[in-house]
């Protein structure tokens, strides 16, 4: 709870804007910042796109794209990030896309998601890894994107 903190914290004293791609954690990271008092003064909103579907229609990312990379991927995920925070017009956009078992996808692992930071002039994805259960795999990839967005920012000095 001390890392929702910091980031509500941060985003509110720097005047900042946040959104949010969200796959394989179904919306569990913009629940934990709702859960939040006050979180709608930075937290614009969030799209979850399970689906390849839904990571076409919603966020415009190219079946190419998709074909080439795979939906669970660092290219993918950098994409996510960037035109989630261009669709929403903030100043920061965040994404998720992984697999968090019990089964895998074509050309895909259980356990691996990556999570992309998109800021003006900055972009970060980390992969990050996980083999416990389903329940277990998103709260940590949840934990691990808070960490990367309060890890950017103070990198950053919060600044747009």
């Amino acid at each position: 709870m001390s890392l929702l903190l910091d980031l509500h914290n941060t985003m509110a004293k720097n005047n900042l804007k946040l959104s949010i791609a969200e796959s394989c954690t179904g919306g569990l990271i913009s629940s934990m910042i709702v859960a939040m008092p006050g979180a709608s003064v930075w937290f614009a909103g969030g799209v979850i796109v399970y689906s390849i579907e839904s990571k076409m229609k919603l966020l415009g990312i190219s079946q190419d794209d998709i074909l080439q990379h795979g939906a669970v991927s660092h290219a993918i995920c950098k994409q996510m990030a960037e035109k989630t925070r261009h669709h929403l017009s903030t100043d920061i956009g965040i994404s998720i896309t992984g697999n968090a078992g019990p089964t895998a996808e074509k050309n895909s692992t259980t356990g691996i998601a990556y999570i992309g930071f998109s800021m003006r002039n900055h972009l970060d994805v980390k992969q990050v890894e996980c083999k416990d259960n389903r329940l277990l795999a998103q709260d940590y990839f949840a934990q691990q994107c808070i960490n990367l967005i309060v890890q950017n920012l103070n990198d950053r000095g919060a600044h747009r």
